[in-house]
């Protein structure tokens, strides 16, 4: 015999009948036969052997392998040619746990008797019974070539041969058994399986037909045969046979859901109802006539009754994730999200592999901004299909939320490779290739998109962007004619229109586009924003004014659009002006156009400058303050101002003003010699701007030897000073800028100067502060961030405040759920030992910045570490 493998298999349907019919089978296979020698002493006293075989079956029973043994040997003593002895001989072995023994003792003797075919038939059954499949199926295949064709070998060989998906070698060998012994129902069956599964679907009905004749009783068979009629669409064969069942199985739960079915389809919903309610009555612990009753109630939108039924076939079954999916369904349905987010995510701890639940988790988390998680659900859900385009779409926009363009752009390439006609997919790549600044391969998926759908207008508005981008001010007005043409109350094309019209310095038309947009869309202060930019270019000042302060009226603390107020202001009522500009001084965010116009209008900007107050200088000052640009192009290069060492930072205000950029300055700045504090203020601004610290350091402490008294200087160097981190110099800095404009609120200088009493370890000056700033400003997110982590990270044992420092980070990240009032929260949890909210709460932070990955990684991972020294303890 060659080598005896064992095959390792799953209990499959399949192999799990082949084992109940091999076990079945045991007793029944019995190789003695025609292959006992003829005149043996078996012939002799059969009696006596019988006897004898029922005393080792006793001894088996009662677990007496020994005298088993020394019984069976004395039987095969009298005759060596009866193959049921030797196989009797090998499982008392295998009792003894000498199983090797068994197999070779068979193996010898088949060896020595080539010519009983009984043997190798006992071998194949021993085989079969320890599991050895395979090695079973090569013994009584090697018998059928010779001829050993009893109905047991070719029944349980046409089982193997089905368990291995050999199904028209399993049809082959059930048919030539059905020639032995056509009676076998159970093999009629098997047939009529096999049948199917070939798609033989009329030869399946007539094997399982005869299988129904020979054992009428058997519910399987009258399964497979509705099944068969399913496949043939044999709808009135089924309903009928479907009455015929209900009649003959009365209490079968499976009989009378599809009695059920078949009465509610023909619109007999009541007693449909009827008879399931009497199944779940008769079986309480079916889940199945209960989920099938609540189906029923969902169809026709009885979502109390329903979502009751699912709950009790749930206290039945509680581990169905398809009745957990579909409760989830009605939670939808009934405006229960919450509800229904815990039905989907109990599903997703059984690791149901419904696509719904990863789909719709996904795209909830998603639209919580919770991307963490949902990108954990969709590699979940890609892991059981990697070919799920839903899945894959929403990971695509997840990592375009993030602004990890690149990525996305390869997320939704993959998405494109399963729907390359999909225009939705496409316009989503150009409009990350623009992102990205390949504006080539933009223009191809925009054109490519718009070909597919023509009236896509969305698709139209950011190829729009990506014309503009490209400053194809034409082609993009064509574009936006087109998508007006489609959708011609897109408030977003007027204004879009108008914003390339201001460019144009089309400021007319500009003013009609934009007034088009407010009229279509009057609560949006953004357009209000470019109504003002229209006006003022008009030189419509009053009506200018007016509607910036409407857009102010939606972002009241924006120092931008306060100063561009302001600028308005100047040439109607200089005093209101001065008001305007001062408040844009109390915010952060205000830039050196704010400063400018605080210069001017409180009539310091000759002295801040350093020249005369009526020189060529001044005047081009004034031109550029007042926006007359024209004016101001013909005296910068005028020959006047040629040797002029104020000409390259009045070209650099210039430029700012007239592109309206808080940042972007001439790069002839930094290399332009300085004469005056003033000049080393725009060159330290640069510095800043380009995070070159020391450089700025050195360029305002220049000009405050210039000139000491200079406020402006001092808070730019103050900041300088804390990134180098001198935070006494920054301290006295801040300080004195305080004293300076005690005018204002300046909630941000005090935010500086709190925030360097903290990082110089003069905790109770800090605290002091930022109780002050609250006092006056209770709910200013930076503020409570910045105290709580104070109170988290204080060296000084007597300011660590943990329950103070959790309750400002709470209310912090209630107002605002920015990455660093995350990462303190996370810092908080951490500390209070919460570790799970801690990671929750990192990974949020992580989520939500990526510019600042590398400190909540390691936020994270300290996070992780906790938790894995917490679970060993």
């Amino acid at each position: 015999m060659g080598i005896i493998s064992r095959r390792c298999f799953s209990l499959t349907s399949a192999i799990l009948l082949f084992l109940l019919i091999a076990s079945a089978c045991t007793p029944k296979l019995d190789p003695a036969g025609s292959h006992q020698a003829p005149g043996s002493r078996a012939d002799q006293n059969p009696a006596a052997d019988k006897s004898l075989m029922v005393d080792i079956n006793r001894d088996m029973k009662n677990q007496q392998f020994e005298s088993a043994l020394e019984k069976i040997e004395r039987l095969i003593g009298r005759n060596q040619q009866i193959p049921s002895y030797h196989l009797t001989k090998a499982t008392i072995l295998k009792k003894l746990d000498k199983e090797q023994q068994a197999l070779n003792y068979l193996t010898q003797k088949i060896e020595e008797n080539p010519n009983n075919i009984g043997l190798l038939v006992a071998r194949g059954q021993f085989l079969l019974n320890i599991g050895y499949i395979e090695s079973a199926r090569a013994d009584l295949l090697l018998a059928y070539k010779q001829n050993y064709r009893s109905f047991d070998i070719l029944k349980i060989l046409s089982a193997i041969e089905r368990g291995n998906g050999n199904l028209v070698e399993a049809l082959k060998l059930a048919s030539e058994a059905l020639k032995l012994n056509a009676n076998d129902h159970d093999l009629w069956y098997s047939k009529a399986r096999v049948e199917l599964r070939l798609n033989r679907l009329q030869d399946a009905k007539r094997s399982c037909i005869t299988a129904m004749r020979l054992s009428d009783q058997t519910l399987r068979y009258h399964q497979l045969y509705i099944e068969i009629l399913s496949y043939l669409k044999d709808g009135p064969g089924m309903g009928q046979h479907i009455r015929l069942l209900f009649q003959k199985f009365p209490d079968s739960a499976w009989v009378s859901m599809r009695y059920a079915t078949l009465l509610y389809s023909s619109n007999e919903q009541l007693k449909a109802k009827s008879i399931l309610n009497n199944a779940i009555a008769k079986h309480p612990e079916n889940h199945l006539p209960i989920f099938h009753l609540a189906t029923i109630f969902a169809a026709e939108k009885n979502w109390e009754e329903s979502i009751r039924l699912f709950l009790a076939g749930l206290r039945v079954k509680p581990d169905s994730t398809w009745a957990k999916v579909q409760l989830s369904k009605i939670y939808f349905q009934t405006g229960q999200p919450d509800k229904a987010v815990k039905a989907l995510e109990e599903a997703r701890a059984k690791k149901s592999r419904d696509p719904f639940i990863y789909e719709m988790l996904a795209r909830i988390y998603n639209r919580q901004n919770d991307t963490f998680e949902a990108e954990k659900i969709i590699l979940e859900g890609l892991e059981i299909n990697r070919k799920n385009q839903t899945l894959i779409l929403e990971y695509a926009s997840l990592l375009e939320k993030r602004a990890n363009y690149s990525e996305a752009i390869k997320a939704y390439e993959e998405a494109l490779s399963n729907n390359s006609g999909d225009h939705v997919i496409l316009g989503k790549l150009g409009n990350l290739h623009r992102l990205t600044s390949n504006y080539k391969q933009s223009k191809i998926y925009f054109q490519r998109s718009i070909e597919l759908k023509p009236d896509a207008s969305w698709v139209r508005s950011y190829y729009v962007e990506l014309l503009s981008d490209l400053e194809d001010w034409q082609g993009a007005l064509a574009e936006i004619d087109q998508i007006l043409q489609m959708t011609p109350d897109d408030y977003w094309a007027y204004a879009k229109k108008a914003q390339i019209q201001n460019q144009l310095k089309e400021f007319a038309k500009a003013y009609q586009s934009i007034q088009q947009a407010v009229k279509r869309r009057p609560d949006a202060s953004w357009l209000k924003e470019i109504e003002a930019n229209s006006l003022e270019s008009l030189k419509r000042y009053e009506e200018a004014e007016k509607s910036f302060r409407l857009a102010l009226q939606h972002s009241p603390s924006n120092a931008y659009l306060l100063t561009r107020l302001a600028f308005v202001q100047l040439h109607l009522d200089k005093k209101a002006a001065l008001a305007t500009i001062e408040q844009a001084l109390d915010h952060e965010d205000s830039d050196i156009n704010t400063v400018e116009l605080y210069l001017l209008l409180t009539d310091q900007a000759h002295i801040y400058w350093g020249f005369q107050k009526d020189s060529l200088e001044a005047g081009v000052y004034n031109a550029i303050m007042h926006k007359r640009f024209d004016q101001a192009k013909k005296l910068l290069k005028s020959k006047g101002l040629k040797d002029s060492v104020h000409l390259p930072y009045l070209n650099t205000l210039s430029h700012l003003l007239r592109k309206e950029s808080t940042t972007r300055q001439s790069s002839k700045v930094k290399d332009s010699p300085a004469k005056s504090g003033w000049h080393y203020f725009y060159q330290g601004v640069d510095a800043l701007h380009k995070k070159k610290w020391k450089r700025a350091e050195q360029l305002f402490q220049k000009g405050l030897a210039v000139d000491s008294e200079n406020i402006w200087l001092m808070i730019k160097l103050a900041y300088a000073h804390q990134q180098l981190k001198d935070y006494q110099s920054s301290i006295e800095l801040l300080k004195k800028y305080l004293e300076n404009r005690s005018s204002g609120q300046n909630v941000w200088a005090h935010l500086r100067l709190a925030l360097n009493y903290d990082l110089s370890v003069r905790y109770r000056e800090a605290e002091e502060v930022y109780k002050a700033i609250l006092a006056s400003n209770p709910n200013d997110n930076v503020a409570l961030n910045n105290l709580a982590w104070m109170y988290l990270t204080a060296k000084n044992k007597e300011m660590r405040k943990l329950d103070e420092a959790l309750k400002l980070a709470l209310k912090a990240v209630k107002i605002s759920a920015s990455p660093a009032n995350l990462d303190t929260l996370a810092e908080a949890y951490y500390q209070k030992q919460e570790y799970q909210k801690a990671l929750k709460t990192a990974e949020r932070a992580l989520d939500s910045d990526r510019m600042g990955l590398d400190d909540f990684k390691k936020t994270k991972k300290k996070i992780l570490k906790a938790i894995e020294s917490s679970k060993k303890r």
